[in-house]
């Protein structure tokens, strides 16, 4: 078993984290546990009843709380550091952990010869990736990361509202709160940027009627927008990533936010990441790993 034992980043890379992992547990038929995806599990019918967030989906004997998953989330954190800087791993328990911005492939066989020795291999760092396996698997992830069918309703209506008066939806995602300072600010663009981009994507699919789905982490002047034809998203991060995921394009910053929402709906994707940027069909991509 692996035992994902610390959280990296936010949603967007937990749930790509995860995803991985998941692809190499489907490809090589071990189990994976991620106590680490405490804060999301709610939302998510695979893992809103699992206290220890397993796959394959398993229904936990004693129901999942907030206080009992942080509880576990801390004994699998504490457990991969004692094992790691105090050299306690054994036959029976290992330890992984990575230095931040370090890559390593879970399908190389180092890995996989180190799963085959250990019971339980505790997981710490964000950049465990298999590109093969993740695209080759990436139904059994979309299956397992489906939202609560409360969530699925609220972002079929959002949706069904935001197509009401277009033909094409396209899914605009404005990320200011954490942006003004990660990177100093490199992605951090104002509204008037985001209308401009959103006028140039009108003129791009000339001949259709466009409408635009905005999410954002920030509250912003609906007259900035008035000469567009958009609709915001309900403010919850679940359910603004997922009615992403039900567009037909999808413009924003890089993150791994629009990114999973790209991957999950299979959504072409433009990532802005210039100021000036102009965009073009050809650069709207599909993320699939």
């Amino acid at each position: 078993m692996i035992i994902i034992s610390d959280k990296y980043g936010q949603l967007g890379n937990q749930l790509f984290l995860f995803g991985h992992f998941i692809a190499v547990a489907s490809e090589h038929r071990f189990v994976v546990a991620n106590p680490a995806f405490e804060e999301y599990a709610q939302y998510f019918q695979a893992t809103s009843d699992d206290l220890f967030c397993r796959y394959p989906h398993k229904t936990s004997h004693i129901r999942p709380t907030k206080m009992r998953r942080k509880l576990c989330y801390s004994t699998a954190k504490y457990s991969t550091i004692l094992i790691s800087k105090l050299k306690l791993g054994n036959r029976t328990f290992r330890a992984v952990v990575l230095e931040t911005e370090k890559k390593y492939l879970l399908d190389s066989p180092e890995f996989l010869n180190l799963l085959k020795r250990a019971t339980a291999l505790f997981i710490r760092g964000g950049l465990f990736r298999d590109p093969s396996n993740f695209e080759k698997h990436g139904d059994k992830i979309r299956a397992f990361f489906r939202p609560l069918r409360v969530i699925e309703d609220d972002v079929v209506s959002l949706v069904k509202k935001a197509r009401e008066k277009c033909e094409l939806l396209v899914g605009v995602h404005i990320r200011h709160g954490d942006y003004k300072d990660w990177r100093a600010g490199r992605y951090f663009y104002d509204t008037p940027t985001y209308v401009k981009l959103m006028h140039e994507v009108s003129t791009l699919l000339e001949g259709k009627k466009v409408g635009f789905l905005v999410c954002s982490d920030v509250v912003h002047d609906r007259g900035a927008f008035e000469s567009l034809n958009y609709r915001f998203g309900n403010n919850h991060l679940i359910e603004d990533m997922y009615a992403f995921a039900q567009c037909d394009y999808l413009i924003g910053p890089p993150s791994t936010y629009t990114m999973w929402a790209s991957f999950y709906g299979k959504v072409p994707l433009f990532v802005i990441d210039e100021r000036d940027a102009v965009p073009t069909l050809k650069e709207f991509k599909v993320v699939t790993a």
